[in-house]
């Protein structure tokens, strides 16, 4: 892999057990990644630029490589700040979002991630706080990013959107707050659909984490309560989930997770225990941990190759 390279961005936002850093430094930063056979690094291409916001806790490319975008959960905003080398990142867009919820943690807006959709040429932004996928339009950049409120799709009161997957027409929401995975329909702008993670979990007020959906059509969420990974299976035709499977990782707090590209293995990064859990897929369902991995506080993994 010697001289690989690829795009990464990075989000300074101190998060642990759904506690976000306040005083943290809200910022991004643009970099390249350099794969070679005994080390990685990032090395950055410009200066941090600042979010104006609070808690940036995830950060996202659009497809040119030319945008970062960074959900702020404590801020309740996103904004978009331009790539260049030796150019700050500072936001050059923020945009601002309003709403509630009925859960104790839903007093006001909390933007947890954001994910491009490409078919649509839209942004879609989980808002925890609120029980809304926000929905950004793009496509103006660098003169505008558009939001308007009529274009989000509204999920079911307490569902908590923390993630989500798309799968053609259908964008796949894992909530954290009532533990459930949603499925909504994009080109219709409206839920379809809802069911528990793992109904047999006791609710910890952890929640779920991260998602991911595997070429087998299976959906793999983290289940911070269980200290699990959650498998249910989608069915595209008929527009369905429905658990077959989980699995305890050995740590704790599974905070994000990913599949390997031949969807052998999945990682788990398990942040409360300093580990990551490297489990054995069988079309998709997790059967078995093989082996654990030690590194500080795993709170974010990603293919680069």
């Amino acid at each position: 892999m010697n001289g690989t390279k690829g795009a990464a961005a990075g989000a300074a936002a101190g998060e642990r057990g759904g506690q976000h850093d306040h005083d943290g430094d809200h910022a991004v930063l643009g970099g390249c990644l350099d794969v070679g056979p005994t080390r990685v690094a990032v090395t950055p291409f410009g200066p941090v630029g600042g979010t104006g916001a609070g808690g940036p806790c995830f950060p996202a490319f659009d497809e040119s490589g030319s945008w970062i975008f960074a959900a702020n959960y404590s801020g309740g905003r996103l904004t978009a700040h331009p790539v260049a080398p030796d150019a700050p990142a500072d936001a050059v867009f923020s945009i601002g979002f309003d709403g509630s919820g009925p859960h104790e943690r839903q007093s006001s807006p909390r933007p947890h991630q954001a994910v491009i959709d490409a078919a649509r040429d839209r942004l879609l932004v989980p808002d925890l706080g609120s029980d809304r996928i926000r929905v950004l339009r793009p496509a103006d950049l660098p003169d505008r990013l558009r939001h308007d409120d009529d274009d989000d799709i509204v999920v079911h009161a307490g569902a908590g959107p923390r993630h989500l997957v798309v799968a053609g027409d259908v964008a796949i929401v894992a909530n954290e707050l009532d533990r459930t995975a949603s499925l909504v329909d994009l080109a219709e702008r409206r839920e379809l659909s809802w069911v528990p993670v793992d109904a047999t979990v006791a609710a910890r007020g952890l929640g779920v984490s991260a998602i991911r959906l595997t070429s087998a059509g299976t959906v793999l969420v983290g289940d911070r309560d269980a200290d699990a990974i959650a498998a249910l299976r989608y069915d595209a035709d008929a527009r369905s989930l429905e658990h077959v499977a989980s699995i305890t990782t050995g740590g704790g707090h599974p905070r994000d997770l990913h599949v390997t590209h031949d969807e052998r293995f999945a990682l788990v990064a398990d942040q409360a225990s300093d580990s990551i859990a490297v489990i054995v897929l069988e079309q998709g369902v997790p059967v078995e941990v093989v082996e654990t991995l030690s590194t500080p506080a795993p709170a974010c993994l990603a293919r680069v190759w």
